[in-house]
């Protein structure tokens, strides 16, 4: 049995990678940010996934780079003062 339900279908790998961009991108901003453009950008992305049988790595950047050019940012955050300081801690007892 092939690990994981990607190994044979290496085209969701990379849809999946757009929809991780995708998600990245709407937590950067709030919904009354948004520009048009912006939701055309995304809208765009997820049907690269919708419309084609196979999805590559080239369309993975293809729409990374379309996003950049939009001013779409993709780069993950985490907002530390959300967390508690459990959170951030790995486990080990404190001396």
């Amino acid at each position: 049995m092939p690990e994981g339900h990607l190994h044979s279908h290496p085209s969701e790998t990379n849809f999946l990678s757009i929809i991780t961009l995708i998600e990245s991108s709407l937590s950067q901003l709030k919904l009354k940010e948004y520009t048009s453009e912006h939701l055309e950008c995304i809208r765009a992305a997820v049907d690269v996934g919708y419309r084609q049988t196979q999805v590559n790595f080239s369309d993975y950047d293809r729409i990374r780079r379309e996003f950049d050019t939009v001013g779409i940012d993709t780069h993950p955050r985490i907002d530390l003062d959300s967390l508690s300081e459990d959170d951030l801690t790995d486990g080990e007892e404190k001396a």
